[in-house]
């Protein structure tokens, strides 16, 4: 997998590590990975959404089927893309017995390189940028920490996410970024 942004690492015009590509095996097997995350993730709020009308918590208003028609059509793009990949021999190129490729941890580093990014757009003056990605950072901190099995991990991630919401709290109040732009029409 991918390092985590590292102080020595040259860097592009807007901040990011350059690093070496991962070979195309691997790239595929991670978004092979994350697209299969997507699929249990809409299944189960399909599954949620047919369980709740079916007690009649849930009616089926326009909203309600037009959420579920989107959650339909993203499950269906979901699972072709899953295939294409299945098919092209993303999963064979990588032995399951020694691959540490998980889809928490693609998404753990990611919120992460987010959290570093934000940290140099800060610096450099791109309030914005730097506030979209924190908030990015925290949602999907917040994800992880509410899907995970030991309470260690979910405290780690919990002081985490934590921590970004205390910047983008900062951020508000120092009058960088706004949570609403109130200015647009």
């Amino acid at each position: 997998m991918r390092e985590s942004v590292s102080g020595g690492s040259p860097r592009d015009s807007d901040g990011s590590t350059m690093a070496s590509p991962p070979p195309e095996w691997q790239r595929r097997a991670e978004q092979l990975v994350l697209y299969v995350r997507a699929l249990q993730l809409l299944s189960s709020a399909l599954t949620l959404a047919k369980h709740e009308k079916s007690v009649s918590r849930l009616q089926p208003s326009n909203a309600v089927k037009n959420v579920v028609g989107v959650l339909n059509d993203r499950f269906r793009q979901a699972l072709s893309v899953c295939k294409e990949l299945n098919s092209s021999g993303a999963v064979t190129a990588v032995d399951p017995r020694t691959s540490t490729i998980t889809a928490d941890k693609l998404i753990y580093n990611y919120a992460i390189e987010m959290c570093q990014s934000a940290a140099l757009d800060e610096l450099f003056g791109k309030p914005e940028e730097c506030f979209r990605r924190y908030q990015t950072a925290q949602i999907l901190l917040h994800a992880l920490a509410q899907q995970v099995a030991h309470d260690s991990d979910r405290s780690l991630l919990t002081r985490y996410k934590q921590a970004v919401e205390r910047r983008l709290f900062l951020l508000h109040e120092q009058g960088v970024v706004h949570a609403y732009n109130t200015n647009e029409a």
